[in-house]
């Protein structure tokens, strides 16, 4: 009986550690064709598109009205989790309204 908990409980932990961290909701509007290089080197051709990002957090400035978190664009897995690797596309900025802490959105922080 213990061994079957123990089994039941580790099975859960495990599914528990490899959860998606962006909702599934999310995930389907997002074009999963879409990469970073096609909009930066065009972006004017996808406004209005949705896409999934990744990256280390470079700068997080707020303004009157909004808040600019400026990231080092790193690839993610299927995961959602960034790949452990020296490759970026760029920078980006990442603008939303109202205030962010910029302790919770540090330089360093992968998003």
């Amino acid at each position: 009986m213990l061994r079957n908990l123990c089994l039941i409980a580790f099975v859960m932990m495990s599914f528990l550690g490899c959860s998606h961290p962006i909702a599934e909701n999310l995930r389907r509007e997002a074009d999963p064709a879409l990469t970073f290089a096609q909009v930066f080197q065009s972006p004017e051709n996808y406004v209005g598109s949705k896409i999934i990002l990744g990256g280390v957090i470079v700068k997080t400035t707020n303004l009157s009205d909004k808040a600019e978190i400026e990231l080092v664009q790193k690839e993610i897995n299927s995961f959602g989790k960034l790949v452990d690797n020296d490759v970026s596309g760029g920078r980006f900025i990442f603008v939303r309204p109202g205030f962010v802490e910029p302790e919770i959105y540090a330089k360093g922080r992968e998003v």
